[in-house]
């Protein structure tokens, strides 16, 4: 969800490309499907290797006061 939140803001508003407005609907469809594919496929990846995604980690880090493992053993 983070993730998502990121790349589209970067793709759409102004700090990014700024493309608001400017892609028609089968774009917008296409950018959702790759957008979806590439988590698909980055977050086992990920998750082999960490416990957490780095938010989650530092929230839980936060949360109990200490640092918190974050590889997988």
């Amino acid at each position: 969800y983070i993730l998502q939140t990121v790349i589209c803001t970067t793709l759409f508003y102004g700090h990014g490309f700024g493309l608001f407005g400017r892609v028609e609907r089968v774009g917008q469809i296409a950018i959702v499907a790759v957008i979806t594919v590439l988590q698909l496929w980055i977050a086992p990846l990920w998750l082999r290797r960490f416990r957490f995604g780095p938010l989650e980690w530092l929230w839980r880090t936060l949360t109990y006061g200490s640092t918190q493992p974050m590889r997988v053993p």
